[in-house]
């Protein structure tokens, strides 16, 4: 990509039709652009405009790896902690808040921390956000799914929640 050298991550996404890409530089820098996600997934300070050239995203320091998912970011910094921003619908930032797309704060615009320490990686799908811990333990939050049933992964979870692999075994 013109104008970024020294990337040491990368991450590609997007949902209905918008596709957003970003970057992790070697000075801890994250770096997004490409079609605004529905209300500032793609930086917090960007106004729902195109960004046709990478552009910093601030705020976020000692970033390690980036995930994009259906409308919200994740970075994972270099000492184990989150930040997460964009659509919140189904408590996919994993801060205890949900909302809807009207103005009620569906949207964080500024980055926030979910609340689970010693992450190894991260990854964002539809509406969801997994991670692991350095223990190897699996943490789920966002939006449930009807298909899954009535257990944990069929309810919407507002903050990291621990996926119980044991009983698979």
């Amino acid at each position: 990509v013109k104008g970024l050298d020294r990337v040491v991550a990368i991450a590609a996404g997007g949902g209905g039709g918008r596709s957003t890409s970003g970057a992790v530089r070697d000075d801890g820098s994250v770096w997004m652009w490409g079609m605004n996600m529905s209300g500032g997934a793609m930086s917090p300070d960007d106004e729902g405009a195109r960004l046709l050239v990478p552009t910093l995203v601030k705020g976020v320091t000692n970033a390690r790896r980036l995930s994009i998912g259906t409308g919200h970011v994740a970075v994972l910094l270099a000492d184990g902690t989150l930040r997460l921003w964009g659509f919140d619908g189904y408590g996919q930032t994993g801060v205890g808040t949900s909302g809807t797309s009207d103005a009620s704060g569906a949207y964080k615009t500024t980055p926030v921390t979910p609340k689970i320490a010693n992450v190894t990686a991260v990854y964002l799908g539809g509406y969801r956000s997994i991670a692991v811990r350095a223990d190897g333990t699996l943490w789920i939050w966002g939006m449930g799914s009807t298909v899954s049933g009535p257990g944990l992964l069929g309810r919407n979870l507002r903050v990291p929640t621990l996926l119980d692999l044991a009983p698979l075994k």
